[in-house]
């Protein structure tokens, strides 16, 4: 990348197709499109037996969440909410487009683009499964 304060990342937008009660309609409420942080380009082509589609890419090209039907505390995601950089204020900051005068962080792109509690309550969904 020759301008190394140009963000390094590919955010895009998910949207739900199915209830699940781990990916529960609440958290879809402040903003039912999201942004994730996605880093690569793989996706399930079959989903397989037992195998559900929870959420999808805006296009519904790309199933962005999976889960089982048997085994309901089972999922996949193909994007990664796990990346710390997603939940540092005090992160640090780059520039989003090759014009910005102003560099931000992740934590405050998901902010801006109103995807940051979507985060949030999804890591609390989660760890909540760990505690049961």
């Amino acid at each position: 990348m020759p301008d190394n304060q140009m963000i390094r990342a590919n955010f895009h937008k998910i949207t739900p197709i199915k209830s699940h009660h781990i990916f529960v309609e609440t958290l879809w409420q402040t903003n039912p499109t999201p942004s994730v942080y996605s880093s690569h380009h793989q996706a399930v082509k079959d989903k397989g037996l037992n195998i559900d589609i929870i959420a999808t890419s805006l296009d519904h090209k790309i199933p962005e969440i999976i889960t089982h039907l048997k085994f309901n505390n089972v999922f996949g995601v193909q994007f990664h909410p796990e990346v710390s950089l997603l939940y540092q204020k005090d992160g640090k900051k780059y520039k989003w487009y090759p014009d910005d005068t102003e560099m931000q962080t992740y934590y405050n792109f998901l902010q801006d683009m109103n995807s940051l509690k979507f985060h949030i309550d999804l890591w609390s969904k989660i760890s909540g499964l760990f505690k049961k």
